[in-house]
C-alpha cells in the first residue's frame, strides 16, 4: 500500500487556519515557514498527487503571498474567498526542544469565508479552526452539509492555549466526531482531552460513542486503530527524528489519500469499514510521518519519496 492512484475526478478540500510559522530553533536561529495543520493536509495530498484546494482565510500582505506561493507549488489551490479575507496573515512563533518538539504561541484570526462544499469527495478539517470563533462555527456548518456526500475527516489537534476550557474542548470535538466518519488525533491530545483514560480506552469510546474510526497516534511508538468494536495496534517506522513539526498532519495527508486511492472511502462514509482493513492506510500515512519527521520543518513527501521509502 498503496500502489493505486488518486481516483480522476476525485476531489479534496481542506478546511482551516493557514498561517506563517516563525521558528526559532535550537541555535538560535530563525527562520519563516508557511504552516497551519489544515494547509498542511492539503499540501500533503497534494504532493501525493490528490486534486486538493484549501479553504482558509489570509491577508493580503506579503505573509499570504508566502502561504499562496507554497499552496500553489505543491500543486494544492487556494479556494475562493480565501485571500484578502482578514487584514492580516496569521502568524505563529513555533520554538523547538532538544527532542525536536515543537512549542507554539499565536496571533491568528479566524474568520473565513464559508467554504463551497459541494462537489468534493473528500473534507477535512481540524486544529484551530475547529474552535475558535467565529470561524469555528462557520466550519462546523460546512461538515455538517458536506457530510451528505462526502467523506469528512477531524484532526483533534488541541492547542489548549488558544481553545478555552477542556469541558468546552470535549463538547466541541464531540460535535465534529459525530459528523466525520474519520477522526484522528494524537496521544498527547488524548490525554489532555480525557485524562480520566488510556489512549486505548479514548480510541475504543470515540468509535464506540460516533460510529467513526478513530485513530490516535503515538510517534515513535506507533498508533492505534478503532473502528467498531476493535481496536488495533500499528507500528511507526524506525527513524531518527530531526522535528516533529508536520509530522501528524503527514500521517493524515497519507491516510486520507490511502483510503481514497484504494477504494476503501465508501466503506468509511457507510461506517462499515473494519480496523483491519484500514491498517495498510495506517502503514502508509506511517511512512508519511516518518519521512517528515526525519528532516526539518513541516516538509510532508512526494509519492515518489513514500514509494522508495517503503521499498527500502
Amino acid at each position: 500500500m498503496t500502489a493505486a492512484s488518486w481516483p480522476a475526478g476525485a476531489r479534496a478540500l481542506s478546511i482551516g487556519e493557514a498561517l506563517v510559522d516563525v521558528v526559532h530553533d535550537r541555535t538560535g536561529g530563525v527562520a519563516e515557514h508557511p504552516g497551519g495543520s489544515p494547509l498542511n493536509v492539503a499540501v500533503g495530498l497534494a504532493r501525493l498527487g490528490a486534486t486538493v484546494q484549501l479553504a482558509s482565510c489570509l491577508g493580503d500582505d506579503a505573509h499570504g503571498a508566502m502561504v499562496r506561493r507554497h499552496v500553489e507549488a505543491s500543486g494544492a489551490a487556494l479556494a475562493p474567498g480565501t485571500l484578502g479575507a482578514i487584514p492580516r496573515t496569521s502568524t505563529a512563533q513555533a520554538t523547538l526542544a532538544a527532542d525536536g518538539g515543537a512549542s507554539y504561541e499565536f496571533a491568528l484570526e479566524w474568520r473565513p469565508v464559508r467554504p463551497e462544499v459541494a462537489g468534493f469527495d473528500v473534507v477535512h478539517t481540524g486544529s484551530i479552526a475547529a474552535y475558535l470563533e467565529p470561524g469555528a462555527t462557520t466550519v462546523l456548518d460546512a461538515v455538517g452539509e458536506a457530510a451528505a456526500s462526502a467523506l469528512v475527516s477531524f484532526d483533534a489537534n488541541v492547542r489548549p492555549t488558544l481553545i478555552g476550557s477542556r469541558d468546552a474542548a470535549v463538547a466541541r470535538l464531540g460535535a465534529f466526531a459525530r459528523i466525520a466518519q474519520l477522526v484522528k488525533m494524537s496521544d498527547e491530545d488524548a490525554a489532555w482531552l480525557y485524562p480520566e483514560r488510556t489512549a486505548e480506552l479514548s480510541a475504543a469510546a470515540l468509535a464506540a460513542e460516533t460510529g467513526a474510526v478513530a485513530v490516535i497516534t503515538r510517534g515513535a511508538a506507533g498508533g492505534l486503530l478503532a473502528a467498531g468494536a476493535e481496536v488495533l495496534d500499528f507500528p511507526a517506522f524506525p527513524i531518527t527524528t530531526v522535528d516533529t513539526v508536520g509530522a501528524g498532519d503527514s500521517f493524515m495527508a497519507g491516510f486520507l489519500f490511502a483510503v481514497v486511492a484504494e477504494g476503501l472511502a465508501p466503506a468509511l462514509r457507510r461506517r462499515a469499514a473494519t480496523a483491519g482493513e484500514l491498517l495498510p492506510a495506517a502503514r502508509f500515512a506511517a511512512a508519511c510521518a516518518a519521512i517528515t519527521a526525519s528532516r526539518a520543518g513541516a516538509d510532508l513527501p512526494s509519492r515518489d519519496e513514500v514509494t522508495a521509502f517503503l521499498a527500502g
